[in-house]
């Protein structure tokens, strides 16, 4: 834990204030007997401080321990619900008050606390303080894992994949876009996040969140094109659109891609070369990703983000085979990150025998830092599926990977509708992505990798046979989103024991009556029709977080025919259905067939050329979320020994004010709830900070005695050698704190109060001026300045404290008492100061030259701190006089020209010059010894007249003027005479008259400097503009 120290004076914050009047402890109706302190750690989803009992479940294995005054203690440790009682009648402590600690195990390292004290029903920090002296005391404590945060509506990431042909005629088109994961429905169109001539086609997608970066990945895929970094390339795209050629995976392929309307070397490529999946590790420092040739999963350091490219592995470690029939078999491709693991899913292929019954899904895990792998799950692919079309009744089963071009065991519809078009699909498994929902259960999803083979209405790979003239289209990726539900410490899948089957009892063709499926939505019919069409739909992209109810996955006909978006299916129902609610379209392709909702049909909808229709035109899902919060915060105590201990028996300190101070941001306070519990949240990371507590205003009314919020010191600091229960603050309140990472908020920064004994009051008042040393006319460098102080109380004052804010600009110089630390200079007299005496420190400062954006700067000065001799700190009496501030006028730089332009009307008075035209000349002039350049002139239109930029080539209308810009250089002495003409608006009245003035807003010198005009007062003029009897034609347009 992060120990505070003593701390001068702080830079400015900003941040988000959670003031909680009482955090944590609900009182149960009052009980004869003392009762039992029962607790539960859940786990905070959304690391908001509030909890949600529909969303976050209980956490085992946290140990809890509850201490009694007399320093007794008894302990429980959470069960699978998250739930500990301590019985306090036979647990062995007595007394009714208790300070309750709960420690996060080394074994779950990568939970942190979790924000306290939200919205209610607010979360307990992990040590809290109850009563239960009148009955039970309930607790909800949260931890959280900063990795599974995400804000209420992240944008979402896929690629789109084109064909190579138009890709190449097109290498700006869209290869990734994005689009806020709230977005349903077929519009609007996502942005585009890359272009395929910087990325070519990718699958796998990862961000990190701290460089906000998104990294994608090489896809083989047959019909398309790789990216500059061929099959091991991996992509790095920063938050402003640039793309960085982040890194080259070793050995991932070497298959080129071939002519581009059979592609006839590529057929068996997919799955086998190239890149499988991309994640980042849940500590934002690692890139993971899967090198599908060489079944390896391979590491890439990116602790300071993606660099300038060409990064090489800092590990790679071959994917164990989980026993497949044959080598050739074990093709791993998805990855998931939770909780310091990297899950790895893969298949048993099938490919070596080309029977069903070898078909199978694994699922291995290794720790984040590395070591061996583990099989986590594995689960036989040969089961009953809904029917990929419904044209082809035999799809409804997963298929060994077919290694040739062999139409004679695919599934086909022939000539379908008589479009010269064989459709077909042959569903083979990718196991592509891993998600996992928040009880642990994993989501799987599956690509169709026969998809990946073939293509929308593309020829086929053969130059030779009864195939070769034929257009063949995948028409129905066999993806599958499947659950794998974690029972107490076993899994099972979908449809076994304690994992549903929501599709039980119900036909929904093309789904049998038999089909098993949690996701029991994932099929699409035609709106207002109970016949099917595809029996599957999911395309095995998957996005998760634990904030969420719903799992995205990549989908084929989002409510229109021959495209692709985004379902989101339910996680508790496994709805979707093709539920306008529930998808966002990415991509039409052309001829397509769009349900207009009703039962009917628009056909031929015009789409997007060179997509992929249903044979997998998307790539990976990936959530851009934003950094966890992180909170600040802990308990303000009165202490009543004055040990600096908090004890379990002594009570919060409301009514303290906190302040927290960093670098570059401004101060924000708060106060402390009944409890004294105070929280600060969006703190910034990584800093170094100030907290100061004062106690002036706390409110005592409850503290035994009720002493005077005037007597209250702070307690001892740094005592006890536990930071979750010492006081952080020094004796004048203050203390320093080092921020962490993201989400490891930081709940020991608290602070005793104590009574200090009474001694007679006097008056303390102390004031403070500042004047300069020989009254100089201006400043351009070295100023001398004296402070002064007077002691205008009773008592002495000693130990006082002096503080001068030094300007943007102004630096303090040696060979005096105060010292620099950031932007404020600090001194500090011990004395003492008798009443009446006077103290005078020089203060002496280099400040800046004049310049066009300041003749001026303002020094300010104050007492923040003084105490009677005796270290009892002192409240100043009259703390209007604690400050002062002088301005210094600032001199130019010695020898500096100074410059001199004018703008002139030649004439006083102006008519129209051609019919409906007002023209005038502008003179403008350089009056100064040296050259001036960009010399900007503004002219305001008057009513009655219209600024024609056609007829002004050098005129642009901005904020309610005109402007043109000299561009020069303009020699001393010398003139520019600038034309504009104005034209008579019809609503102008003849006769009348309208003043025209013109402006220098500003110029250069001859470097480009922005410089003072050292006479501003001849920077403008004017001229009366006429309209003539005429100038108004009837009718006027």
């Amino acid at each position: 834990m992060r120990k505070a120290v003593n701390s001068g004076r702080w830079g400015p914050l900003t941040v988000g204030v959670l003031a909680v009047a009482a955090v944590s402890v609900t009182a149960l109706p009052a009980a004869a007997a003392e009762g039992p302190i029962n607790v539960k750690v859940v786990r905070d989803v959304n690391s908001d401080g509030t909890y949600q009992a529909s969303l976050e479940l209980g956490v085992a294995g946290i140990t809890v321990t509850a201490f009694d005054a007399a320093g007794r203690s008894a302990t429980a440790t959470t069960d699978a619900s998250g739930t500990a009682t301590i019985s306090t009648a036979n647990g062995g402590i007595s007394g009714g008050q208790y300070r309750v600690e709960a420690v996060i195990p080394e074994s779950l390292g990568y939970l942190k606390p979790a924000p306290a004290g939200g919205v209610a029903p607010a979360l307990a920090p992990l040590v809290s303080f109850v009563n239960t002296s009148t009955g039970p005391a309930n607790l909800v404590m949260g931890v959280h894992n900063p990795a599974d945060y995400v804000q209420a509506n992240p944008p979402l990431v896929t690629a789109v994949h084109t064909d190579q042909a138009f890709a190449a005629a097109n290498p700006g088109h869209q290869a990734m876009v994005s689009w806020p994961r709230a977005q349903r429905g077929r519009t609007p169109a996502p942005a585009k996040v890359a272009g395929y001539g910087a990325i070519g086609t990718t699958y796998g997608h990862a961000w990190q969140r701290s460089s906000k970066t998104i990294f994608t990945g090489a896809l083989a895929k047959r019909y398309t094109s790789y990216g500059p970094l061929g099959p091991g390339g991996v992509y790095a795209i920063g938050a402003d659109g640039a793309v960085v050629p982040f890194a080259t995976v070793p050995d991932a392929g070497t298959t080129q891609h071939g002519e581009p309307t059979r592609d006839k070397d590529f057929w068996d490529v997919p799955g086998k070369e190239g890149l499988g999946d991309l994640d980042v590790s849940g500590d934002d420092r690692t890139l993971y990703a899967v090198n599908l040739a060489a079944r390896a999963l391979v590491a890439y350091d990116i602790a300071d983000g993606p660099g300038k490219g060409n990064a090489r592995p800092k590990g790679s470690w071959p994917i164990p085979d989980p026993g497949c029939p044959a080598a050739v078999d074990w093709r791993p491709y998805g990855l998931g990150v939770k909780d310091g693991k990297v899950y790895v899913g893969g298949v048993c292929s099938g490919e070596s025998t080309q029977r069903r019954a070898d078909l199978s899904a694994h699922v291995l895990s290794v720790p984040e830092g590395g070591g061996e792998f583990t099989k986590v799950y594995s689960h036989t692919l040969d089961f009953k599926r809904g029917k990929v079309w419904a044209s082809t009744p035999a799809s409804d089963r997963w298929n060994p990977w077919s290694p040739t071009w062999n139409p004679s065991k695919f599934f086909v519809a022939r000539n379908f509708n008589g479009s010269g078009i064989d459709e077909w699909n042959y569903p083979s498994p990718l196991l592509s992505d891993v998600e996992f929902d928040r009880d642990g259960s994993m989501i799987l999803g599956f690509r169709d990798r026969a998809a990946d083979q073939g293509g929308h209405r593309a020829l086929s790979p053969e130059t030779t046979g009864t195939s070769r003239d034929i257009r063949w289209s995948y028409d129905g990726t066999g993806g599958d989103i499947n659950r794998v539900c974690r029972v107490g410490d076993a899994w099972r899948w979908e449809g076994e024991a304690g994992c549903a089957n929501n599709a039980a009892g119900r036909s929904q063709p093309p789904q049998d009556g038999d089909v098993v499926e949690f996701y029991s939505g994932d099929y699409w019919a035609p709106s207002g029709q109970r016949t099917g069409v595809h029996g599957e739909v999911a395309q095995g992209a998957l996005s998760f977080a634990p904030r969420f109810v719903e799992t995205a996955t990549t989908v084929l006909d989002p409510g229109s025919t021959i495209s692709a978006g985004v379902g989101y299916f339910d996680n508790i129902s496994g709805a979707y259905n093709s539920d306008p609610q529930r998808y966002y379209r990415l991509f039409l392709s052309p001829a397509a067939w769009e349900d207009n909702g009703a039962g009917g049909w628009i056909k031929n909808v015009p789409g997007q050329n060179g997509t992929f229709g249903k044979a997998n035109g998307l790539g990976d899902l990936e959530m851009l979320a934003d950094p966890a919060p992180l909170q600040l915060g802990d308990r303000v105590w009165f202490d009543a020994n004055g040990d600096g201990v908090q004890d379990p028996a002594e009570p919060g300190l409301p009514g303290v004010q906190v302040i927290l101070s960093c670098p570059d941001r401004a101060p924000i306070k708060t106060t402390t709830g009944l409890n004294g519990w105070y929280g600060l949240r969006d703190v910034p990371t990584h800093s170094t900070c100030g907290v100061t507590f004062n106690a002036a205003n706390a409110d005592t009314s409850a503290l035994p005695g009720r002493p005077l919020s005037s007597t209250l010191t702070p307690s001892p600091a740094r005592q006890g050698g536990d930071s979750r229960l010492d006081s952080n603050a020094d004796e004048t309140g203050h203390a320093t704190v080092t921020t962490g990472a993201p989400g490891e908020n930081d709940h020991t920064i608290d602070a005793g109060f104590t009574v200090r004994q009474q001694v007679p009051v006097k008056t303390s008042d102390l004031s403070i001026n500042v004047e300069a040393v020989g009254q100089p006319a201006c400043y351009c460098g070295p100023a001398d300045l004296l402070v002064k102080v007077v002691n205008r109380g009773d008592g002495d004052a000693t130990h006082i404290k002096l503080a001068a804010a030094l300007p943007s600009g102004a630096t303090l110089r040696p060979g005096t008492a105060w010292t620099a630390s950031g932007d404020v200079a600090l001194a500090t007299y011990d004395g003492p100061l008798k009443p009446g005496q006077s103290l005078e420190l020089p203060l002496k400062v280099d400040v800046p030259c004049a310049d066009a954006n300041r003749a001026e700067l303002a020094l300010s000065v104050s007492v923040y701190a003084f105490d009677d001799g005796e270290g009892l700190p002192l409240s100043d009496s009259n703390v209007m006089n604690n400050s002062a501030e002088l301005v210094l006028k600032l001199c130019a730089k010695p020898n500096a020209p100074t410059y001199d332009v004018t703008v002139d009307f030649p004439k006083d008075t102006v008519t129209q010059c051609k019919g409906r035209w007002v023209c005038s000349d502008l003179i403008v002039r350089n009056n100064s010894a040296e050259p001036v350049r960009d010399v900007k002139v503004g002219v305001p239109v008057p009513d009655g007249l219209k600024f024609w930029p056609q007829h002004n080539k050098s005129w642009t209308a901005v904020d309610g003027k005109i402007w043109t810009t000299v561009a020069g250089p303009i020699a001393p002495g010398e003139s520019v005479k600038v034309k504009l003409a104005l034209r008579v608006a019809c609503a102008a009245v003849p006769g009348s008259s309208h003043v025209l003035v013109a402006t220098v807003d500003s110029f250069t010198d001859a470097s480009g400097s922005m410089v003072a005009d050292a006479n501003p007062a001849d920077n403008s003029d004017s001229t009366t503009i006429k309209i003539g009897r005429g100038a108004v034609p009837k009718p006027c347009g």
